[in-house]
This record gives C-alpha cells, structure tokens and sequence, in this order.
C-alpha cells in the first residue's frame, strides 16, 4: 500500500525526466451508462487505470460553465434541471451527478485522493470558456449567466460556437471566474490549478486581443498571488505558436519573464494533433524554470475538410518521439479518457500510457510521423495545411516532417503516400528523401488506419541512412505531362 503525501507536496516522481500528464473529464466518467450505482471503490477504479509509470500528474477538470460541486457562484450539473426528450444524452450526466450529490459522493475530491495515494500529482483544471452545445441557447447545462447575459459574449452576432464565448475583456467575466476557482480551490485542494485557455481558444472581441493581454496580465498576477499563498503550481494550455498565442490575447513573454505560471502546455484545440508544434521556439521563450508540455489530440486530420480520424498508439508514439526528442518535458494527452470518448482500443490506451512518456520505450514501438495541420490560428489568420495538395504536370512540391529520433541501427522505415482516388497514381511520381531520389523503388498498397477520404494508400522502403533525428524533407515530382496527382496523406512510418 501506497502512503498517502501531504498535500501540496510535490512527489518524487515528478523529479525523473519527461513523462505523461492526462486531462479527466469528470463528466465523461458521470456520463457513462453504467448498471450499477457510483460508488467511491467505482471512482477509485476509475484512477487506477492511469496508475503506471509514466502519468506523473492528472488533471481533473470539474470546472465548465456549470459545476461538479454545490457551488454559491454558479449551478451546479444537477441544479433544477428538467430534462425534455431532446435532451436524452445528458440524462445520465445528470442523473448520475444527482445521485453522487444525494449521497454524499464527490468523485473529484475521490480522485484527489486515489491519485496520492497512487504517487502522482492531482491538479484542478478549469476551462475557462467552454461553450459546448451553446448553438442551443437553451440547453439545460449551461450557465443561468451565460443565458442572461447576452451582451458579455465576444462576439454574439456570429454563430459558431466562439462567437458565444464570455468576453473575458469584461471585468464582470475576469472577477466572476476569479471567485469560481477561488471557490474550487478552497473546496478541492489540489496540487495546482490549471487555466485551459483552450476551452475554447478565443476570449476577446475580434480586434480587441491587445487590450485582452493587458487585462489577462493582470488577471494572472492576481490568480498567482492566490495559488502561491496556497503553495500549489499554476499552468496554462494556450495555441501551438507562441506568437500565435500572443495575437489571440495571451501575452506569454509576459508571462514568462515574470514567472506567472509554472507549467505551460502548447497545444491544438481538437480538431487535429498538430505534428509540428515549434518546441525549440517554446524552449527558447520559456523561463527555465517553466515546465514546457506538448498537448496531444485525439484526433489526427491533414486539413480542416478532412473526415474526422482517431489517433491510434502507433501515430501518438511518433508525436512523443518528435516532441520529447526535441526538448518538451512532458506529453499532454487530452481527451485521451479511460472510456468511450477516448482512445477506442483499451489495449492501445495500455500501450500509450505505459510507454509513451519515456524515449528508451518509446524506441520499442512502431511509430508514425504525419503531416497534420495547425488547427488554431488567430482570427483573420488562414489555417496553413500542406496537405492536400494537387501536383500539376511538370511541378514540385515537397513536405517537412520532424521526428525527433533518428531510426535505429537496421531499423525498417517507410514512406507511406495516400491518394483521394485509386487511380491518382500512375508510376509517373519522382520522389527524393533529404536530397537523395528513391523513385526507383516499387511501391506497394499499404493497409493502415488512416482517414476514409484516402482511397489508395503507398508504401516505398527507405535506405534508414536517408533519414535524418530532426527535420526529414520528401520532395515530389509530377512527371506526367498532362495529368495532375492529388495527395491526401503522408507519413514516415518507423517499424519497431
């Protein structure tokens, strides 16, 4: 049996290089459709699945617009909620919350405990703009202060989902999620608190993010005079590219240089994992003393028209590779829950949380390097995807991939080529791997799990010798004279 640490206290595993944080959806633990009544050894179970070497803090995140406990800010979940038959997704949300209530049951503060005594580290999580389901103004899980006040969303006359985020420009907003984690912090007692500024991404009136850094500047001070008083660690998810970031109101030079927060997790939002997060940027902008994070998605698309696709192991073990080879301290998983909203294979989630925070296991496994793209950009900014890209006749083109790890000795690699059509190839296709031309190799159909939009999928062998532990250039080369290639997919795959 594990001893319990005192609170607040940092556990030793957090002193060994790199390893896994993982974000736990409360509700999507509550939401399950489970026989039997939640129970404290249920939730407890629940923690164990992440108890392995490599997760060295767990973030819970009870904090969306309504809350996991009796709150005297806000609504809790369970608050004077009748469902109508539209609603019967959240009935067991709903239902289960309201039973944990009744009964005296906070899976939170179980959680808090179970990941001590397990020899990790619980953090608090708050998202703090989350505008799930808001296209429906009158879902019953959002906020009553959200639906009376119309006039504090960044940018009510549009639609999407951003649009109706809290304007954190307004002082009212900044001082109301001020008193809601003051409130969790007092009721919970965790390790430290996260600010997921990425749920969701965008927190200003369009045009207004220069004035929005200026007030998030001071925002932070104040929280991080409260988590220090507490004696606990403040982090942050903000967008991939620190002068993205910047552009969007988050001012992380600031931040770093006055040492505002201590963790700092660069990250897409959800649409895709991006393959290229500029760890050597972040290292560089970053206080020494700040922990760096690389987020990882659940999902992996080339552009933002491409179907939906769930990361299998083997895709994630090539992100740990290129990130933690390229300086991150820690792989970011989110989204990545022990149940039916995360990864789908119980065996490959085994896979990732047992190996994937560590370089020597990493090694050990098959590992694929794709292109993605970035998915979050400030407003204004066009989204920057390679991939698909329509090669006319006569015509160049060429893609970057970083992995981080050179192959092994005598390892097997591939290039793997994905077509929108069957009949895309037809051998007229030149190819150069970092300057050295292997189109002479005979391709071959490749089966791997990869998004439905692409309809033929290649494989070439490559010379190991070509590839190189940081960037890996593939150039191309339409030698048709009259007809286009369209490609949709493109991947360095390692074998173990």
């Amino acid at each position: 049996m594990v001893n319990i640490q005192p609170k607040n206290q940092r556990n030793t595993i957090n002193s060994l290089p790199f390893g896994i944080s993982i974000n736990e959806d409360p509700t999507a633990f509550i939401s399950e459709k489970n026989e039997k009544p939640i129970t404290k050894e249920l939730c407890q179970a629940r923690m164990d699945l992440y108890d392995t070497r490599s997760i060295k803090e767990i973030f819970l995140c009870p904090i969306n617009m309504r809350l996991s406990l009796n709150s005297n800010i806000t609504e809790p979940f369970w608050h004077e909620i009748e469902l109508p038959e539209e609603y019967a997704n959240f009935r067991y949300l709903v239902k289960n919350m309201k039973y944990c209530y009744d009964h005296g049951i906070n899976p939170c503060l179980i959680w808090l405990e179970r990941i001590r005594q397990n020899g990790q580290s619980p953090w608090l999580s708050m998202r703090m703009n989350d505008v799930h389901s808001v296209h429906d103004e009158n879902n019953p899980l959002h906020s009553v202060f959200w639906k009376q006040n119309p006039h504090l969303r960044r940018a009510p006359y549009r639609a999407e989902l951003t649009g109706q985020a809290l304007d954190y420009g307004r002082k009212e907003v900044r001082e109301r999620s001020l008193q809601i984690i003051k409130e969790n912090l007092d009721f919970y007692s965790p390790d430290g608190l996260e600010l997921d500024w990425m749920r969701f991404p965008d927190h200003f009136r369009p045009g207004f993010e220069s004035d929005g850094r200026k007030q998030l500047n001071e925002f932070l001070r104040q929280i991080k005079k409260l988590t220090e008083k507490k004696g606990i660690q403040l982090g942050v998810r903000v967008p991939a590219r620190p002068h993205d970031a910047f552009r969007m109101g988050f001012d992380v030079y600031t931040w770093s240089e006055e040492k505002l927060v201590d963790r700092l997790v660069a990250t897409p939002f959800w649409a895709s994992s991006d393959y290229d997060l500029p760890i050597e940027e972040w290292k560089r902008v970053l206080h020494k003393d700040i922990l760096l994070c690389a987020g990882i998605e659940i999902l992996s698309r080339t552009s933002e028209n491409q179907n939906f696709f769930s990361n299998t192991d083997e895709i994630i073990f090539g992100y740990a590779a290129n990130f933690l080879a390229r300086g991150a301290d820690r792989l970011y998983f989110f989204n990545h829950m022990a149940s039916h909203t995360g990864m789908h294979s119980k065996t490959q989630f085994n896979n990732v949380m047992n190996n994937a925070g560590d370089i020597e296991s990493i090694k050990k496994q098959n590992r694929r390097h794709v292109i993605t793209y970035t998915d979050t950009r400030p407003v204004g900014i066009k989204h920057d995807n390679v991939l698909p890209v329509t090669l006319p006749p006569e015509i160049f083109t060429a893609f970057r991939i970083p992995t981080g790890l050179p192959p092994e000795q005598n390892q097997n690699c591939e290039l793997i080529l994905g077509f929108p059509e069957k009949n895309d190839f037809n051998g007229n296709l030149r190819i150069w791997i970092n300057a050295q031309e292997i189109s002479s190799i005979t391709p071959k159909i490749r089966k791997k799990d990869v998004p439905e939009d692409v309809s033929l999928l290649l494989s070439w062998n490559i010379n190991n010798a070509l590839l190189n532990g940081y960037d890996n250039v593939i150039e191309l080369y339409n030698r048709n004279e009259d007809k286009k290639i369209t490609i949709n997919w493109c991947e360095l795959y390692y074998h173990a």
